[in-house]
């Protein structure tokens, strides 16, 4: 039979523009860097059981990045001292200044299958077999370590082992009323440094001497009885057995992990709440606008207290064309909301715009827009002054007023003055104080060439470090970067008819009409 083969390889670098003396030799140099990332997959059906004709699969799994860290440029010191100018070549250009490089392997090969019992009973089993092993080579003496660089050895050998996998979904009812209940174990052999807090397990099912890195189950119940709208709630039970010499234990009830409830929607305006059709494909029309949402309430089962609330509200448009665009696939507006119960000062705000837009046969353009609001509260009369008689009786004052109030990060701003700010046209200084960021930008390119794909565009991506004489000092960057992809999507690897059918009945129904032109 024929496997489904993936193979990803891919390479990263992030650089950090570092100030330095002489000016002159400022200049961007590595901070991190993934060379490379090797990714290979595989699926292959190997039998099918009698009666029920259930296909059976192996898969096999190989992970192998190799990552590398970088600290501030450093200069090659001479062997001499020059006086005031201490050991380093005041002519010499700096470099880059290799911290650490870490290794990371997994691999695994398993087997997994479906079986139904009927129309309303569905039991998805996989075991798999594996290793993963991690380790990190430091640059320098190893008399120079510190503690950290032991401490990161130490744990690096705690995540090195073989292991076993299960995982064992049974899934019973209809889409009107589904309960599923997921069971998720790994049990870890022959680690390299043992995990202290976890017993080895005892019972006959496991091999020996092992430990449960990973012993839950997963409880669901999900409601579809509406096409349009969609009900759930999830929580999971910890079933790992800790060591004696772990103290204290969690209780019974600690077990718990949080309770999501689940709640989303969609509303087309065309065709409203009715009965719509499977897929495009079935339409006879392919315009649709609509508006969604999505909430998301997460509760404490264990404390038995409410925690936060995410709510994502947003509209949908495109299937249509224009004089100038061949097809307009796809805007989506939208914003969320992330609720802190306890301290709505946490609270922060999301706007999102995405568009995709097919201009010719051959080529085509994305957009996607991302910007934050971290702190909300500084558009109200809560901060600085103002709250001084607040403090500590109104969860939503700040709890510093005094300090905050002489510094421009935390004082009150206002929408207009976060757009104005937040673009640096005022300057980068002005820019740390916003509390409105834009997030993510990306401008994507596309031109089709028939056999592959060529992707090449602008992304921006806001990103926060430690800062300041005392490091505690919070400082924003934006990483930028020009990026080109390359997609083949046309290959064939063979002449078989059953294999040109198989492809066929795959991507028969993946494959959107508004893809046509690709």
């Amino acid at each position: 039979s024929r496997g489904d083969l993936s193979i990803n390889i891919k390479a990263t670098r992030m650089n950090n523009y570092a100030f330095l003396i002489p000016r002159g030799k400022s200049g961007y140099f590595p901070i991190y860097e993934e060379v490379p990332r090797v990714h290979i997959r595989n699926s292959s059906e190997i039998a099918r059981f009698p009666l029920s004709e259930a296909p059976l699969y192996w898969d096999i799994d190989v992970l192998s990045p190799v990552q590398r860290y970088y600290s501030y440029p450093t200069r090659t010191p001479l062997p001499y001292s020059l006086g005031s100018l201490g050991y380093s070549d005041y002519y010499q250009d700096y470099k880059a200044n290799l911290l650490r490089t870490e290794y990371f392997t997994k691999g695994e090969t398993g087997f997994k299958t479906t079986l139904y019992r009927g129309s309303y009973i569905s039991y998805d089993p996989s075991v798999y077999i594996g290793a993963t092993k991690r380790s990190a080579e430091f640059t320098g003496d190893s008399s120079t370590r510190s503690a950290s660089d032991i401490a990161l050895e130490r744990q690096l050998k705690r995540e090195s082992y073989q292991y076993l996998r299960n995982n064992h979904v049974i899934s019973i009812g209809v889409p009107a009323l589904l309960f599923k209940t997921t069971y998720r174990r790994i049990q870890s052999i022959k680690s390299e440094i043992p995990e202290k807090t976890l017993e080895q397990s005892s019972d006959r099912f496991s091999p020996q001497n092992s430990q449960d890195r990973q012993h839950e189950a997963e409880f669901s119940l999900s409601s579809n009885a509406f096409e349009s709208m969609e009900f759930s709630i999830i929580t999971i039970r910890d079933l790992r057995r800790f060591s004696q010499s772990y103290k204290p234990e969690p209780e019974n009830r600690e077990r718990w992990y949080y309770t999501i409830f689940r709640m989303g929607s969609y509303y087309d305006f065309l065709e409203g709440f009715g009965n719509q059709k499977v897929s495009h494909l079935e339409r006879k029309r392919s315009f649709f606008s609509g508006i969604f949402f999505n909430n998301d309430y997460i509760y404490h089962t264990t404390l038995k207290k409410k925690l936060y609330n995410n709510l994502t509200l947003g509209y949908q448009l495109g299937g249509f064309r224009l004089p100038f665009i061949r097809r307009f696939k796809k805007l989506e507006a939208g914003g969320s909301w992330y609720h802190v119960f306890e301290a709505a000062y946490l609270d922060a705000y999301r706007v999102y715009l995405q568009t995709d837009l097919q201009i010719t046969r051959f080529i085509g353009l994305e957009i996607e827009l991302d910007s934050r609001v971290t702190q909300p509260w500084r558009y109200t009369n809560q901060v600085g002054g103002l709250s001084y008689y607040r403090n500590g009786q109104d969860p939503v004052a700040v709890t510093n007023s005094y300090s905050l109030s002489t510094d421009p990060a935390y004082s009150q701003s206002s929408f207009q003055r976060d757009l104005a700010y937040g673009s640096g046209v005022t300057g980068s200084n002005n820019r740390q104080t916003t509390a409105l960021n834009i997030n993510t930008f990306q401008f994507a390119f596309k031109h089709n060439l028939h056999n592959f794909d060529i992707r090449y565009g602008y992304s921006m991506n806001l990103r926060s470090i430690q800062g300041g004489l005392s490091m505690d000092k919070q400082v924003n960057f934006y990483d930028q970067s020009v990026f080109v992809t390359l997609s083949l999507t046309n290959i064939g690897f063979g002449d078989s008819s059953a294999f040109r059918d198989a492809r066929a009945r795959i991507y028969r129904f993946r494959k959107r009409p508004l893809d046509g032109g690709l």
